[in-house]
């Protein structure tokens, strides 16, 4: 709207300037000595007038355009904060349901989750931040260590031999550097048609208290079940903590991962065979 203000007091000026300049051609001198504008003075004015009016008239167009723009952008600007909250609402009841009801373990996952985007969760305003650099503009990576292979399959069955199962098991530190792992790893089977699981063994950790694992790098290691009891799912509930490369954020991983010898394929178990499965290999591993 200034911009429409300032160009409307140009084009006075220059109408004025005009106006000036052509006065001995726009008018008749009287017999009295006085000036009367002729048909072509007329003319001038009117086309000087309509000059001086329409930068005000798009002016005001404009403003208006631009103010139905504005309110457009923030009703769905509310919209979708709308949305965000409402899933922001859905996600924290999925994963109070997949890690239980633990507030402290709940916002863990959460901000673990948040910050593989560089987001931070506000509690008091339930509100989804960018995460700012501090003053000095140091970035602190936040690792997310996580079950993760390159071809999809981070639990892989590669082998029968001598009655054991030959597994090999792929840990990526996402976004961060992370080290100083205190790591469990427990094994249960079960038959394809079976609803019962059976408790296998502790798998041997590879990551330990002096590791460090590089951002993004891949840590694959191979380990073994017997198939005394024969068996097509293996699960593995994966439990323990981490720290960031400073060594000062600790972190919490628990999930349960399984694999289908049948079909070389893996997924993640379900909320409530994951409490029956936390309590068989809790009874055998006390």
């Amino acid at each position: 709207m200034f911009t429409a203000l300032f160009l409307t007091l140009a084009q006075i000026v220059t109408a004025i300037v005009g106006v000036i300049a052509a006065r001995d051609v726009i008018t008749d001198r009287l017999h009295s000595g006085r000036r009367k504008l002729n048909r072509l003075g007329r003319y001038l004015i009117t086309c000087a007038f309509l000059m001086v009016l329409f930068p005000l008239i798009a002016g005001v167009i404009q403003s208006k355009i631009d103010e139905a723009k504005e309110t457009s952008r923030k009703i769905e600007t509310e919209k979708h904060d709308s949305i965000l909250r409402e899933e922001y609402r859905k996600s924290v009841q999925q994963i109070r349901r997949d890690f239980g009801d633990s507030n402290n373990r709940t916002l863990t996952v959460i901000g673990q989750t948040l910050a593989k985007y560089k987001l931070g969760l506000d509690t008091a305003e339930q509100k989804i931040n960018t995460l700012v650099k501090d003053s000095m503009n140091v970035k602190t990576e936040q690792p997310v260590l996580a079950v993760v292979s390159p071809d999809g399959i981070p639990i892989k069955f590669l082998k029968f031999e001598n009655g054991l199962n030959y597994y090999s098991i792929n840990f990526v530190s996402q976004d961060g550097a992370s080290c100083c792992f205190d790591l469990n790893i427990s094994a249960v089977v079960r038959d394809s048609g079976d609803a019962f699981a059976t408790y296998k063994t502790k798998i041997p950790v590879r990551l330990t208290k002096t590791d460090v694992l590089a951002k993004n790098a891949f840590q694959p290691w191979n380990f073994t079940i017997d198939n005394s009891d024969p068996y097509d799912v293996m699960y593995l509930w994966i439990r323990g903590t981490y720290y960031d490369r400073t060594k000062t954020h600790k972190y919490t991983l628990e999930e349960i991962d399984f694999n289908r010898k049948s079909s070389n394929t893996c997924g993640k178990l379900g909320q409530d065979s994951k409490r029956d499965l936390m309590v068989l290999v809790s009874r055998n591993e006390k």
